[in-house]
Formats: C-alpha cells, sequence, structure tokens
C-alpha cells in the first residue's frame, strides 16, 4: 500500500517525496531517488562556487547549437499544453527556453558539472541544477544551467531543469521530456518511453522498484496518465524479472553529481 502523507491524501509519486514533500524547483534527479530542498541547495552553493572561481565552463557552441535542434520538436507540440488552462505556465515555460536558445541570449547559462572530488558520487545524485540570478545586469535576471557532464541526453535534462526552475511540478517536467520524445520519434521501442527514464528505474533495486510501483498503483493518475501507467507497469516488470540493476549509461548512477562530504 502506498504511504500516505500526513493529511491523509496520496500525492503524486513523482512530485512529492513518501512523506509527501514536494519535489517542485529542486532540478533533475533519478526516478526513485530523493532529495529535499537543503540538499538540492547545497549542491547549488558548491556549483555556483565552482562558477565564481571559473572551475567550471559553459557548454561549447556546438553543443549548445546541439540542445537547441534537439529541442526544436517542441514548437510543434504547444498544442499539448493548450488542452487546459492549468497547464498555460508550462507552456510559457517551454516557449521561454526555446526563445532563450534560439537568441543565443545572456539570460541562460548552461554550465557542465564534471565528475569530480569537489563534486562526487555520493547522494543525492542529480542530473540538473538550477539558479536564477537577479541580481544580475540582465532583464529579467539570469537563469544558470549546471548539468551533468556524465549524462548523454543533454537537450532532456536542460528542458527538465529550466522547467523546475520555473516552478513547474517535476511529473509535468518529466511529462514534457515524453513530449519531446514523442514529438522527435525518440520513444524506446518496449515501452514507449524516454530513454533515460526507462534506463533510470533499470538502475534501481527490486525494494526501490516495489516502492515506487506501489507509490504509482495508490494514485488516480488523473494528472499524465499514460505516462504514469507505463512507469508503473515498466516497475512491475522489472520487479518480476528480478534482474541485478543496470548501473551506468544513460540513466546510470555513474554519470551524476552529488555533494561530496
Amino acid at each position: 500500500m502506498a504511504q500516505l502523507p500526513p493529511q491523509g491524501r496520496p500525492r503524486n509519486a513523482i512530485s512529492h517525496s513518501p512523506s509527501g514533500d514536494s519535489y517542485t524547483g529542486l532540478g533533475c534527479f533519478p526516478l526513485g531517488h530523493h532529495t529535499t530542498p537543503a540538499e538540492t541547495a547545497a549542491l547549488t552553493q558548491t556549483a555556483r562556487s565552482l562558477r565564481e572561481s571559473k572551475a567550471l565552463h559553459q557548454v561549447s557552441p556546438a553543443t549548445y547549437d546541439a540542445i537547441t535542434a534537439q529541442l526544436a520538436p517542441l514548437r510543434e507540440a504547444q498544442s499539448f499544453w493548450a488542452r487546459h488552462a492549468r497547464d498555460a505556465h508550462v507552456a510559457h515555460a517551454v516557449r521561454e527556453l526555446l526563445e532563450l536558445l534560439d537568441a543565443k541570449s545572456p539570460a541562460l547559462a548552461v554550465y557542465v558539472l564534471p565528475e569530480s572530488p569537489r563534486l562526487g558520487s555520493v547522494a543525492p545524485v542529480v542530473w540538473g541544477l538550477a539558479e536564477v540570478d537577479i541580481d544580475v545586469d540582465v532583464a529579467g535576471g539570469k537563469t544558470y544551467l549546471y548539468i551533468s557532464g556524465g549524462q548523454a541526453d543533454l537537450a532532456g535534462v536542460v528542458l527538465h531543469t529550466f522547467l523546475s526552475s520555473r516552478r513547474v511540478s517535476r511529473l509535468q517536467c518529466f511529462l514534457a521530456e515524453y513530449v519531446l520524445a514523442d514529438q522527435a520519434g525518440r520513444l524506446t521501442a518496449d515501452w514507449a518511453l524516454p530513454a533515460r527514464l526507462q534506463e533510470e528505474l533499470a538502475c534501481l533495486g527490486r525494494e526501490e522498484l516495489r516502492v515506487l510501483g506501489g507509490r504509482l498503483d495508490g494514485e488516480g493518475r488523473l494528472e499524465a496518465p499514460v505516462l504514469l501507467a507505463k512507469l508503473a507497469g515498466l516497475c512491475e516488470e522489472l520487479v518480476e524479472k528480478g534482474e541485478e540493476p543496470v548501473l551506468g549509461g544513460v540513466g546510470g548512477r555513474g554519470g551524476g553529481v552529488g555533494l561530496s562530504g
């Protein structure tokens, strides 16, 4: 049975922790993992310090252009978020990201977080962090994205992390990744999921999969029902197979970054 938050109502298993705490604004981190505002703030402070000391570098112009091109299919998917008024803020955030990338705006900077003793593979594992600095000489402030250098799906992580910085719920961030992969024809052949999401679940142990799958089954799935049903089904399949977690790969834990200490 899914664990209920103090209020007694089941919370979305993707956007909330088992105790009911919201993941909104905490960046991009693997399915089945947990983080807190304090942990995310500590990681972001570490990334900021490295950036200010010039120990971090922005993605190359070629990588920036590749990310922009890979996110372009979202332009043809804007109608997806036009169906419900509640999704207007998601549509606005997606448009904002595309416009910033197309214009190569100084209001957006994407930095690479390398694996190093300063950012080791200690929990919490994250793919992307965001910092919004309003105390800069840029209209509307400047958004810094810090993306794991070991992550192959840079475009998906940039999308998820930017939306998170705009207070889009974690489930809606994953749904945007799903829409992008669907529009671009990049869903997996077996489960029709973004490759990173499928590989993240394959990295979980059986007990982690049971817990996540149980929480997914314990909610009404009124929001993003197709995506949640696929994730729950994959959790069940992986538990039944009983195979050891797959480490590495696009969604593997080895590519993430964590706060050393």
